[in-house]
């Protein structure tokens, strides 16, 4: 048992669950930004971001559709929606300052996310990509550099909500494993 799904079936309606709250998390960003640079609200980089986040929708919708019509578990293509996912916001927390730390809820829900569907190496990998990601947002944003208490208040959420998950995982793949040694051994008996 890796995450909580449980064969290459459930990890592919698990992926496109993933896909189609990240299409609703895009949308709803896009809400947010596109008006703003629309109407000429915020800085000029603003602009740039309301295109990204416009075509990264258009990308996840076509991953969607990939999904739809190829619906095998496929982890070159999650890895490459959850770069894209992170590059996106680490991109637009690195331009936007202030405005934009709201998206780093996202990056803790994608780690979160990513640990209960696909497992404690997945928790992993993507606790590193966000560590990553507030460091390289971090060398580039003067709000956060500015705001040393704010950025190690992230990485430690960054390490702690996933320490906790993972306990949860094991704690589960300990329960899994002895229900099935139960049932095993109930079997045996019946036999």
């Amino acid at each position: 048992m890796t995450g909580l799904g449980h064969g290459p079936g459930e990890k592919a309606d698990n992926e496109k669950a993933q896909t189609l709250i990240r299409l609703v998390a895009i949308g709803c960003v896009s809400l947010y930004v596109v008006p703003q640079a629309l109407a000429g609200i915020g800085p000029p980089e603003l602009r740039i971001v309301a295109g990204l986040v416009t075509a990264h929708w258009l990308v996840t919708a076509a991953i969607y559709a990939w999904i739809s019509r190829h619906p095998s578990d496929n982890r070159r293509r999650r890895a490459f929606a959850f770069v894209l996912d992170i590059v996106g916001i680490t991109y637009t927390m690195s331009i936007g300052g202030a405005p934009f730390l709201p998206l780093y809820a996202i990056v803790l829900r994608m780690i979160v996310g990513n640990g209960l569907r696909y497992g404690a190496a997945s928790l992993k990998l993507s606790t590193l990509a966000a560590l990553s990601s507030i460091a390289v947002t971090t060398g580039f944003s003067t709000y956060w550099r500015d705001n040393p208490f704010m950025v190690a208040t992230l990485v430690l959420t960054t390490l702690l909500v996933p320490t906790y998950i993972y306990g949860l995982l094991e704690r589960l793949r300990g329960a899994y494993a002895r229900e099935q040694e139960a049932s095993l051994s109930k079997s045996r008996f019946l036999a």
